[in-house]
């Protein structure tokens, strides 16, 4: 028999109902959602077989910047009046090819030309008196020398007749004060030779000083007037060296100080590449680096000869010059590009370079786990090279860094979040 059922009993009967119908749709969308979870989880390692793993090494990072630079001659002679003066003759013209100690110009100076003659005249006089000087010196030597001769002749003399008169006086011919006054008579003469031997060689020693004097003086005076005959010489301008005449803008009839600059003569034979490098790099160029440059599809050789440290519009320069052969047909001024390789010997912790890097700017990369699940990694850039790229930080040597894919890779982890 039914029994009539409660108030309490019916509405409990109706939550049942009601909870049943509820919980079925929870457990679907809960079981939806843990599998999609799950699917998206495997869809960034399903395709882990086709990516690029690579793990750090240790190696060398050279950095390489490509710079313009312009072609200019190894070595350069400028060409300088050295006298005032006013063209007179002009011999060469600019981009003429010209060999060393050919003629350029030839300058004309009145006043020059006056005070050099008369400069001449003054060292030739002066030349002159010291001459005259060494005649006078040596006629003095000369003259103390024959006094002494004579003298030394009269003493002889005078001891020959003390010896007859010794005889005569014995002899009762000659009186005694005669034969004394002999004996005077030698005694004074022996001491004027003493006395003109002391000044013969005090004479000798005064000489002996003056002649030095004199050779010093003479060859001032005449290294003086080869300086005065220079001037004249100077007034010829010839080409310091073999080579293009460049800069060469001179006029006849126009007045050249002295020190003006007339020109350049640049060597050709041998060549080198005038480089513009921004400032960032002056700490990184050294004399020695590497460089090379690409000329009619052939590769050249280079080393950085000079490194200007002066910083001009945020730039400064260096010299790059060829290490082995010279290429043909050079122009002057021809522009071209060089590549100039610098860094350490240093060995650094590094991981290939490649397009990955740019999806990420260098600021991260993509590893995998040991669970093998990919993982996003912040990491810190160095050195790069068309090759490599230091890691300064972020990374180990035993991380297994993915190269390749970053777009799907990224997709697939956007899609499980």
């Amino acid at each position: 028999m039914d029994r009539v059922k409660t108030k309490k009993e019916v509405l409990q009967a109706k939550f049942n109902s009601a909870f049943k119908y509820l919980i079925i749709p929870v457990v679907v969308i809960t079981g939806a959602l843990a599998w999609t979870s799950q699917s998206s989880g495997s869809a960034a390692n399903l395709d882990i077989d086709t990516l690029s793993i690579t793990k750090p090494v240790n190696d060398v990072v050279s950095e390489r910047i490509s710079i313009r630079s312009i072609v200019e001659p190894l070595d350069s002679f400028y060409v300088d009046a050295t006298e005032a003066g006013k063209v007179d003759l002009i011999f060469a013209e600019e981009g003429d090819y010209v060999t060393k100690g050919q003629k350029l110009l030839e300058l004309t100076n009145t006043a020059l030309m006056l005070n050099v003659i008369s400069r001449e005249a003054l060292v030739t006089e002066q030349l002159n008196n010291l001459r005259n000087t060494r005649i006078l010196i040596d006629e003095g030597r000369l003259n103390i020398k024959r006094e002494i001769t004579d003298l030394e002749y009269q003493r002889d003399e005078i001891k020959n007749n003390i010896t007859r008169y010794e005889q005569l006086v014995k002899q009762g011919y000659v009186s005694e004060k005669e034969l004394q006054d002999l004996h005077n008579e030698l005694t004074y003469t022996e001491k004027r030779i003493e006395i003109s031997l002391e000044r013969e060689k005090s004479i000798n020693l005064l000489r002996s000083s003056q002649l030095e004097q004199l050779e010093a003086n003479t060859k001032r005076l005449n290294a003086n007037l080869e300086v005065v005959k220079e001037s004249l010489t100077a007034m010829t301008i010839t080409a310091p060296k073999s080579g293009y005449l460049t800069n060469f803008n001179i006029t006849q009839g126009e007045f050249l100080t002295r020190g003006a600059r007339i020109g350049r003569v640049d060597d050709f034979s041998q060549v080198k590449l005038k480089a513009s490098i921004d400032e960032f790099y002056l700490n990184d160029i050294a004399t020695g680096n590497t460089s090379f440059v690409s000329i009619n599809d052939q590769e050249y050789k280079l080393t950085v000869n000079k490194v200007y440290p002066n910083v001009e519009s945020g730039q400064f320069e260096a010299d790059l010059v060829f290490a082995e052969n010279l290429p043909d047909n050079l122009l002057p001024g021809q522009s071209l590009t060089a590549t100039i390789i610098f860094g350490t010997s240093e060995s650094v912790m590094t991981i290939p370079n490649g397009p990955y890097l740019k999806e990420s700017f260098g600021k991260w990369v993509y590893v995998l786990s040991k669970d093998q699940e990919i993982i996003k990694r912040d990491i810190v850039i160095g050195r790069k090279s068309p090759t490599l790229v230091e890691v300064v930080g972020g990374l180990s040597a035993t991380d297994k860094v993915v190269t390749n894919n970053y777009k799907a890779i990224k997709s697939a982890l956007e899609n499980r979040s």
